[in-house]
């Protein structure tokens, strides 16, 4: 496959796991959507480190270059980069412990940080091909993300 099918690809798997956390979510699952949609931002973020020929190997490597690559160098706003990092420390909190029980709310702020994260690199990377639906859209259009951290009982 070449770079830009591979990268098509990606994409498209992370709008999928998007799809799937909003699904799971819906259905009252409270951990397993955070796992979806840090993997629709891992997915994305690869993609967008690929146009640039770069790939890594590691969880904590693509967050890293990620932010090296484009949250370091304002190509994207740093809010973003936050929200890559608290995603992925919820997933790891979620996938490996039982004494960590999400809320719904919580939860939402993790899909709807997925969503913006998505639509910014799908932004970037030029390929709008692959529409986000429903509510997805509307929160899309939102390019700087809410100081929602702030949030009793979220993670900083």
């Amino acid at each position: 496959m070449d770079k830009g099918a591979t990268v098509h690809e990606l994409l498209r798997r992370a709008e999928q796991r998007l799809a799937a956390a909003r699904y799971l979510l819906n259905e009252g699952f409270c951990e397993d959507p955070v796992n979806r949609a840090y993997h629709s931002m891992f997915f994305a973020a690869t993609a967008l480190l690929l146009t640039r020929g770069i790939t890594v190997r590691t969880h904590r490597g693509l967050i890293a270059t990620f932010g090296s690559e484009f949250i370091r160098t304002g190509v994207i706003d740093p809010e973003f980069g936050r929200a890559f990092r608290i995603a992925e420390e919820l997933r790891e909190e979620v996938d490996y412990s039982i004494s960590r029980i999400l809320s719904a709310e919580e939860v939402l702020v993790v899909i709807d940080d997925a969503e913006q994260f998505l639509e910014v690199i799908k932004e970037r990377y030029g390929d709008r091909s692959l529409p986000l639906s429903g509510k997805s859209r509307v929160l899309a259009r939102r390019m700087q993300p809410s100081p929602r951290y702030a949030r009793p009982g979220l993670p900083r």
